[in-house]
């Protein structure tokens, strides 16, 4: 983050490149084009926010033109982790996240909840990433720091941290609906594990992997980050090795897994936190605390295994 920018939107549409032109206070030419582009230490009017988009002065950063603009567009802040969170304010859901990686356009990525609100994943070049409000104003979005450096991902944290501490007591984010979709729920099948209440009836999770952090015979696990909350998780994802369908009696080991994780309890076993992935079709995905180190760190130096 050597130039101090957090991220940078480009015009895509002409009505975008009008929004840029007014707003002189964010504007900066970069790799040639002009453009608006925002610090993670920038304070925005509205509180709790880094920035906040639409028409009315006073609780905007970027003001939008008055031609049936929304008074209160849309906004971006940091949540704990140190990951961008971009939330909808409008109650027609007029703000848009496109992304378009390498298998295409990814529906996963759009807003969602109420308010409607995502994560947009740290993400290089490769990928495009557009915001879009209504049908004539459409940026690009681009990451202006190390993508993958912890770093900058403690900083991010740091500053989103201080922020919340700062509007302690206020209530930034309202939901309007608090019932989620019972499609956000996975079904119960002969697969699902019997466990405690604390690890049922918890909707589906959506996560982007941020890298591969260890694999084996059962598939991979991921460093990930949940794009409803921006919670980084280690993510076992177990997957079906001789592709069968019937039953999927291949989830059983994973069932007995979580059903034994569920009823243990000590520090120096990682708790499990969610799972998911027991209907049919889908691969089993087993949530832990993301943690450094391995059971060799709790030998003493001079232990052999034998």
């Amino acid at each position: 983050m050597s130039s101090g920018y957090l991220f940078t939107l480009w015009p895509n549409l002409p009505a975008a490149a009008r929004i840029v032109k007014a707003n002189r206070h964010y504007h900066e030419i970069y790799k040639g084009r002009e453009c608006l582009s925002f610090k993670a230490s920038h304070k925005s009017v509205f509180p709790g926010r880094l920035l906040s988009i639409g028409r009315q002065h006073g609780i905007n950063d970027v003001i939008l033109p008055e031609n049936g603009q929304a008074q209160l567009q849309c906004s971006f802040y940091l949540v704990p982790s140190g990951e961008l969170m971009l939330e909808d304010a409008t109650t027609g859901h007029h703000t848009y996240i496109d992304w378009h990686d390498q298998y295409g356009k990814q529906e996963k990525y759009a807003l969602q909840g109420d308010p409607r609100s995502r994560i947009i994943p740290q993400a290089g070049e490769s990928v495009q990433i557009g915001i879009v409000f209504g049908q004539e104003i459409s940026f690009q979005f681009k990451w202006r720091i190390s993508i993958g450096s912890e770093t900058v991902k403690k900083n991010l944290a740091l500053i989103a941290q201080a922020t919340i501490a700062s509007n302690q007591g206020m209530t930034l984010t309202v939901p309007r609906d608090r019932n989620l979709d019972p499609t956000a729920y996975e079904a119960r099948t002969v697969n699902t594990p019997n466990v405690p209440m604390e690890y049922t009836n918890k909707p589906l999770r959506q996560i982007h992997p941020y890298g591969k952090i260890g694999s084996g015979g059962f598939g991979n696990v991921f460093k990930a980050v949940d794009l409803r909350t921006g919670c980084i998780w280690a993510v076992k994802e177990c997957i079906n090795p001789k592709k069968e369908v019937l039953g999927e009696n291949w989830k059983l080991a994973f069932k007995q897994e979580v059903e034994a994780l569920a009823q243990l309890s000590h520090r120096n076993i990682i708790r499990l936190e969610h799972h998911q992935g027991w209907s049919l079709g889908r691969s089993v995905q087993i949530f832990f605390q993301l943690c450094k180190g391995s059971v060799h760190d709790l030998l003493p130096e001079d232990h052999q295994c034998f």
